[in-house]
């Protein structure tokens, strides 16, 4: 999603959203933030929009660097990934660090206890090929890697018809 139309000028999108989708918004944002373990910013503009780019996409590929435990993603795609994960979206990852593609996943870890929890995990995949309707994340800067895979993913893309 590269903008959007919106009725009113000078109003952000997700200013025009119901009251129902702003509580389900800020319930993911909190959620991810739960799981990332990481405290919600002052200003949640930039959150807004990673949710509602990932919201209203099939499939977002990040690049950036997987945590070694390969449980979450670092970095400001962290967020984006997380959110995708929990709205159950497809997720690819491209890691910097292992130049290889990893395909996200959510699944039911049960403890020894009655309880269970949602755990993520990032599999090793072959490189994906780009959806139609799909958001990529990408850091802030970034190098020679990372530019060819983008190449690379851009001319994997599905055919229009």
């Amino acid at each position: 999603m590269i903008g959007a139309n919106v009725a009113e000028p000078m109003v952000e999108p997700w200013e025009l959203i119901v009251r129902d989708d702003i509580e389900d918004r800020d319930a993911e944002i909190e959620e991810a933030a739960f799981i990332l373990d990481r405290s919600l910013p002052t200003k949640m503009d930039g959150l807004y929009r990673k949710y509602h780019k990932v919201k209203n996409s099939d499939t977002t590929y990040a690049f950036g660097v997987l945590a070694e435990n390969r449980k979450y993603v670092e970095g400001s795609q962290g967020w984006s990934v997380q959110m995708a994960l929990q709205l159950n979206k497809k997720v690819y990852v491209y890691d910097e660090k292992t130049r290889q593609w990893y395909k996200g996943d959510r699944f039911v870890a049960s403890l020894p206890t009655p309880h269970w929890t949602l755990v993520n995990r990032f599999k090793p995949c072959d490189p994906p090929t780009l959806d139609q309707k799909s958001t990529i994340t990408l850091p802030v800067s970034f190098g020679n890697t990372i530019s060819y895979e983008l190449e690379q993913l851009l001319a994997r893309r599905c055919s229009t018809d």
